[in-house]
């Protein structure tokens, strides 16, 4: 069984519409004021559906990975931010 291109990329849409709005009732529901941030896709995901929230990251060296990647973050989704 083959999908063709268009198809795959209209399910692909679907999918990701459906993810979004999933996505976007729960930080509706559990609006918090924090976010553990790891710089990681799911976290980018959750910070960018809710941009009023503040990134925590937590790291045992200050050239850690995490911090690296969760400043690119920061700065493009424009995001108060915090290390520990």
């Amino acid at each position: 069984f083959k999908i063709n291109h268009s198809v795959k990329r209209i399910i692909m849409k679907e999918i990701t519409e459906e993810l979004r709005k999933v996505h976007s009732e729960v930080i509706r529901k559990n609006n918090y004021n924090g976010l553990l941030f790891s710089g990681g896709l799911d976290t980018a995901i959750l910070a960018s559906l809710n941009p009023k929230i503040i990134g925590i990251t937590v790291s045992l060296s200050p050239n850690a990975r995490d911090i690296f990647y969760a400043k690119l973050l920061v700065e493009k989704l424009n995001m108060k931010f915090s290390v520990l």
